[in-house]
């Protein structure tokens, strides 16, 4: 739909300009505002026919909302305003008029080509004031924010300090999405060099650690912009004397870039979803999984597993029966079967991600039950499963690393996966899992990912027993309990 934008002034109002939009000719709007009495008529200054004339004239307003007075009147002048609507209108501008060009000349808009080189020089940006050069570089979005934080950064040179939610709730991606790129690499590679420490650190100490880079970041984040909008102004006016040059310029070396918002806002999530669809459908079998008969010893899932991983039961009588006499070397036709289908089976869940079938092949592998042992396969699998919070496969990696079993030996490593084992170990068991609570009162006898404390270790193994775990009550006796 095409209308036009317009700037009516009127000489009793000087410095207030009337700026809107009209499916009419302006001077329809002048006229209808000479009927209200007021002592001089009201004059159309410019206008342009343009594309989509009421979401231009909401840009405009956006654009000047530091000098909105009241409706469509602002505080500001004729060149000004008229640099706001091409910048909010851009390519949709059919047709421009300067009704009174021959009467109100801007400088900035005039070409004076017989002018010296002395003289053409004198033509500096005067007429746009700081204000107007900032908003130029930070563009449509939140421009009153940030305005605002410029103007305080003006006022107390010495104190730089704000809050930027945006900067701490996005991080890095903030800085690249206001065109910032150095200090999108200074984030990321200061996070990535932290998150280098991460086996060695507890993993809650590295979380704070990384919080406390976020906070840092968003408390000095307005004033790493306001430096870079700072810095893009002094360059430009070092080279660019001409106002109108100077304003589109900064335009365009400023604003954001949108892309961002896309990129790493909007993909991600839609991807996932078109993801969630399509595998599915492409893969049925790995999505409906029927429950093995006859399971009769029962595992407890972990909790962070998909509901087809609750299907990974355990070990049925029969086959728990052949794996003793696997390791007893008691080999027979009927267990050769049985431990086969035992093998397929988490296997299986395995490959679908259940961590604790990755958990169980990774045992398979390293006490070579059913396969021809393999200790750097145990640990792929071992990791696999440890990375999903599965506590049995954290302590098989932190013996793995102790003892340089299919790893090269690492003490730090190793000690930083018992410490996650006992860190999951703890949450479940002050939830009352009598597994977890045995676990962890092993790690507080062996002084594994803890300092060695009896005391906690029979506290633990007490609670456990408590809920009918032999284990746990043959180890209180163990301890004189």
């Amino acid at each position: 739909m095409k209308g036009w934008v317009y700037i009516i002034t009127n000489k009793s109002m000087p410095n207030l300009l009337n700026i809107g939009f009209s499916n009419n000719d302006p001077v329809l709007k002048s006229e209808e505002l000479n009927k209200s009495e007021i002592p001089h008529p009201y004059i159309v200054e410019y206008d342009a026919l343009v594309n989509e004339p009421k979401e231009i004239a909401q840009k405009i307003q956006a654009i000047l909302s530091h000098c909105h007075e009241n409706k469509g009147w602002f505080r500001s002048d004729v060149p000004k305003a008229i640099i706001a609507i091409r910048q909010a209108a851009a390519d949709s501008i059919i047709v421009e008029n300067n009704r009174n060009a021959e009467v109100k000349k801007p400088e900035i808009f005039k070409r004076e080509p017989a002018q010296t080189k002395p003289e053409a020089e004198k033509i500096t940006a005067k007429s746009l004031d700081i204000q107007d050069l900032y908003i130029a570089v930070i563009g449509e979005k939140n421009t009153d924010y940030y305005l605002a934080q410029f103007e305080n950064f003006d006022k107390r040179q010495d104190d730089k300090l704000s809050w930027n939610w945006s900067a701490f709730l996005f991080t890095g991606f903030w800085a690249l999405y206001r065109k910032m790129y150095g200090w999108f690499f200074v984030y990321w590679g200061i996070v990535s060099i932290s998150k280098l420490f991460e086996n060695v650190v507890i993993p809650k100490v590295w979380l704070l650690i990384y919080l406390g880079i976020s906070i840092s970041f968003a408390t000095l984040a307005n004033s790493f912009y306001y430096a870079k909008v700072k810095q893009k102004i002094k360059a430009a006016q070092h080279t660019i004397k001409n106002e109108t040059t100077l304003f589109e310029s900064l335009q365009y070396k400023g604003g954001v870039n949108t892309w961002v918002t896309w990129v790493f806002g909007v993909a991600p999530p839609v991807i996932g979803i078109v993801a969630s669809i399509a595998i599915p459908t492409m893969y049925p079998a790995q999505t409906a999984i029927k429950p093995m008969p006859d399971m009769i010893v029962e595992r407890i899932p972990n909790v962070s597993q998909s509901v087809s991983c609750k299907n990974n039961k355990g070990l049925t009588e029969d086959e728990l029966t052949c794996l003793v006499n696997e390791a007893s070397d008691k080999h027979s036709d009927e267990c050769m079967l049985i431990n086969s289908q035992r093998l397929a089976r988490i296997r299986k869940f395995a490959e679908q991600g259940c961590a604790n079938a990755q958990s169980d092949l990774g045992a398979e592998y390293a006490n070579g039950w059913g396969f021809t042992k393999d200790e750097a396969q145990a640990i792929i699998w071992y990791r696999k499963a440890a990375e999903q919070s599965d506590t049995g496969a954290q302590r098989a990696l932190g013996r793995a690393y102790e003892e340089g079993k299919g790893v090269e030996q690492d003490a730090v490593i190793a000690e930083g996966w018992y410490r996650k084992a006992v860190e999951e170990d703890r949450k479940a068991a002050e939830q009352g899992d009598l597994l977890a609570q045995y676990d962890l009162a092993q790690s507080y006898l062996e002084g594994k990912g803890v300092a060695k404390d009896e005391t906690q270790a029979i506290f633990w193994f007490r609670k456990s027993a408590e809920q009918g775990n032999d284990l746990a009550k043959n180890e209180l006796k163990k301890l004189g309990q």
